[in-house]
């Protein structure tokens, strides 16, 4: 029932659509499933706690790096090559960890994951914006963040009961398994997209319904792409920042082991079930930056309430709700919003910029974490609060003036009518 209700409310979304969140959702199922195991793995096998923090720098240092020229070649050589390139290194880089029993190779094979991320994810969002029109992205961009929740959410889960079953390199053979799935689809069901149809086809919109509004390369590295890199900051900078100190805090409360994990479940089934409803809703407002600021004040809300929730499991869990709520909202309205502003033939780096951007958030929350843990156990809530809220006021005021300025339709545009001497004169440009 749950299957037919699903393909019911979803079934307008073309067959690439469903190949990408497909294979999203075996890489991140299998990375997931290491998540548990990894570090303690690396710890078996000999690595220091030192090493095993450089194996999650070198990580999220590989993908920093990397992104930015990925982006670039997969806007001139297509997006199915790095798709491909980055579900065969997920594949063959999980099953390296079985032969491994050197700290320094532990580092080195993390580090090429991270290659392997940077160039899957601006393919991988750049080729869904190649292949939904702008009035489905929003609920596009929510089934692809739905199967990342969805791996994510599951992945350790299946990790941790595999390797507790059948021992610490099972986890690696099921990643690697999940990742052989992911390439049999990529290979025989993922074309490869041609941007050039859907530049040329909102040129014509964009001329036809909004004369007005100026080339969308001159306002790129403007107002619009510098607020969007501030909004997707923010979010990662939060996530990390309450990611890395998550378990800590709760174990410093003195919650269970199963505790931990069910906030985990809390959080990431709404997530999982309600983004890309949420995306099909925000296709059709008029009102999206409005609905941004009601989901970034919320969340900020919810933040802050955590700094005082200590020793109360029945409010986190309430609050790990909420929150959910709110990211759902979030995520793909700010996916949409970076996906419009980006010109056609620039969907790799605008997408690799914009990921670059996350990354480094990500990083700096990460490694400010524990800093500001020291001072009080519900000092990073109220950091986050503080942050997420500057972003939520930036991006909402962003995308206001975007809406302004750039007033098309949320519906379907209908078809244009090329008369005769318009089509000569195509014909005789080319």
């Amino acid at each position: 029932m749950l299957l037919r209700w699903f393909k019911k409310q979803y079934k307008s979304q073309p067959a690439p659509l469903w190949v990408i969140v497909s294979v999203t959702f075996t890489m991140w199922l299998g990375l997931g499933a290491t998540m548990p195991i990894r570090t303690i793995y690396a710890e078996r096998e000999g690595s220091s706690l030192t090493e095993i923090g450089l194996m999650g720098s070198a990580y999220l240092l590989a993908q920093f790096v990397f992104q930015l020229p990925f982006g670039r070649l997969n806007d001139k050589w297509g997006r199915r090559p790095f798709i491909l390139f980055a579900v065969v290194a997920h594949t063959v880089l999980s099953a390296a960890y079985i032969f491994l029993n050197s700290p320094l190779l532990f580092i080195i094979i993390r580090a090429l994951e991270g290659v392997g991320t940077a160039a899957f994810m601006p393919a991988a969002r750049a080729y869904i914006s190649d292949v939904i029109p702008t009035n489905k992205r929003g609920e596009a961009f929510g089934l692809f963040g739905a199967a990342t929740s969805g791996g994510i959410l599951l992945g350790p889960a299946a990790g941790g009961f595999i390797g507790g079953a059948f021992g610490f390199t099972m986890p690696f053979i099921f990643c690697a398994a999940t990742g052989m799935i992911g390439l049999l689809l990529a290979v025989f069901l993922l074309p490869e997209t041609n941007y050039r149809q859907t530049e040329q086809a909102e040129k014509e919109v964009a001329s036809r319904l909004a004369p007005s509004v100026k080339a969308p390369l001159a306002h790129w590295f403007g107002v619009y792409f510098l607020g969007a890199c501030f909004m997707l900051f923010t979010l990662q900078f939060v996530m990390s920042l309450l990611g890395t100190v998550w378990n800590i805090w709760l174990n410093d409360q003195g919650d269970s082991l199963n505790q931990i994990g069910l906030t985990y479940i809390v959080f990431g089934l709404p997530s999982l079930l309600f983004t890309p409803y949420f995306g099909r809703l925000i296709d059709r407002s008029q009102n999206q930056a409005y609905l941004y600021l009601v989901g970034g004040i919320g969340i900020t809300f919810v933040y802050a309430w955590y700094a005082f929730a200590a020793g109360n499991f029945g409010l986190i869990v309430g609050l790990s709700l909420l929150e959910s709520l709110m990211f759902s909202i979030l995520q793909p309205i700010s996916d949409r919003f970076t996906a419009e502003i980006i010109p056609a033939n620039a969907r790799g780096t605008g997408q690799a910029l914009f990921s670059t951007f996350s990354t480094l958030g990500g990083f700096v929350g990460a490694m400010l974490t524990t800093v500001v843990y020291q001072f009080w156990i519900g000092a990073p809530f109220m950091a986050a609060a503080g942050v997420v809220l500057c972003g939520t006021l930036v991006g909402s005021a962003v995308m206001w003036r975007y809406a302004r300025r750039h007033r098309l339709p949320t519906v379907e545009p209908p078809a244009l009518e090329i008369t005769k001497s318009e089509e000569a004169e195509l014909i005789s440009s080319r």
